[in-house]
């Protein structure tokens, strides 16, 4: 996640949508008062910092403090209405189907970084052990959608799902972001961005691409027959789905929705 004081802009980085390739790619931009949580080694730090205040105050990771993967409604909290309201605001979404996936390749594959989250290894072990249906109604899948990093409800001690659910948080997607672009296509998406934020066309680096992709099957073919865990992921990101317009055929979508901005 950026705020970046120096080019006025703000950057809300969701689970498993390019934020870390997005983020190193506009570092060299960044001025020495940016704030960026995750991605480098003292932003990791920091991030990892303020998750762990917000776990000790509100019993979860989202709250008043920022980290890699705040909402766009703790961030607003944070940064108070005058700079939310005056600086550009963007994010990336993903279909939902392959957001899921892609985590739990990454849990698999992935090495600790410094400083890893204290549960990292203990966590890692426990999916590792999981086919990809037992994941998906494990403890394990985090539990915010897409819509809740795009909505500015400030209700910090709600549920996520409570507060998501809601009919005005959609209509809120059309007051918080300036720009929402898609994975899907994000080069083109990203080049779009520069252009809002007044930067050179800068060519993405991708930092975090998954291993598995060579290899890599439909999503249905991992889910199998498991007719629950298919009902788990249509029910947790209803809101995701009817939006964004994707479906569970995760390489398609909607061409007609392909951004929105202000």
């Amino acid at each position: 996640m950026i705020i970046s004081h120096t080019r006025k802009f703000i950057f809300i980085h969701p689970h498993r949508c390019a934020g870390t390739s997005i983020t190193h790619s506009l570092l060299p931009y960044l001025g020495d008062d940016d704030e960026v949580y995750g991605c480098t080694r003292s932003g990791e730090a920091l991030s990892e910092k303020n998750r762990l205040k917000n776990i000790k105050k509100y019993q979860r990771e989202q709250g008043e403090f920022p980290w890699k993967h705040s909402t766009a409604a703790c961030v607003k909290g944070y940064v108070g209405d005058k700079i939310w309201d005056e600086y550009f605001k963007f994010t990336f979404v993903r279909n939902p189907w392959e957001i899921h996936l892609s985590n739990y390749f990454w849990w698999k594959n992935t090495k600790a970084w410094d400083p890893a989250p204290k549960d990292f290894f203990h966590r890692q072990e426990k999916i590792k052990q999981m086919s990809y249906p037992e994941y998906i109604k494990s403890d394990e899948i985090w539990p915010h959608t897409l819509i809740d990093f795009a909505t500015e409800s400030r209700n910090l001690q709600a549920v996520p799902a409570d507060v998501f659910g809601r009919p005005d948080s959609i209509s809120n997607l059309r007051t918080s972001f300036n720009f929402i672009g898609r994975c899907e296509k994000i080069k083109s998406d990203f080049s779009y961005l520069c252009g809002r934020l007044l930067l050179p066309n800068i060519p993405i680096e991708f930092s975090n691409v998954s291993r598995e992709l060579g290899n890599r099957k439909h999503h249905l073919d991992y889910l199998g027959k498991d007719e629950e865990a298919k009902s788990l992921l249509r029910k947790k990101h209803k809101f995701d789905i009817k939006y964004f317009k994707y479906n569970e055929n995760f390489s398609e979508y909607d061409a007609k929705w392909d951004f929105y901005m202000n």
